[in-house]
């Protein structure tokens, strides 16, 4: 189900985008945020908590605005309203295989 999703959300991703360099602009953003995890795991065990509700997760989302595309930023949002924060330490991954099948 985990992939299924994940293929999904990085399709509207990929449909928002429009064109290479809206490809590209989303390619950076995500790396930006994959960086954020992994150099704050405190960071991602706060999007993966259950006991973080979902408006203090948005919050610290908004903290990335001017920082990554806001088209990130609203997937970043919809997943966390779906309850589904399982999916976004795999992303930037998911994108990348997207992208080398696309293109």
């Amino acid at each position: 189900m985990e992939k299924r999703l994940l293929n999904i959300y990085i399709q509207a991703l990929y449909l928002s985008a429009h064109k290479i360099e809206g490809i590209e602009i989303i390619t950076e953003s995500l790396k930006q945020f994959d960086m954020a995890l992994q150099e704050n795991p405190e960071f991602e065990k706060m999007l993966l908590s259950r006991s973080v509700t979902p408006e203090k997760k948005k919050e610290i989302v908004k903290l990335f605005e001017g920082k990554i595309s806001q088209e990130v930023i609203n997937l970043l949002y919809v997943i966390i309203t779906k309850s589904r924060c399982f999916i976004i330490p795999h992303l930037l991954h998911e994108w990348t295989e997207k992208l080398k099948k696309k293109l």
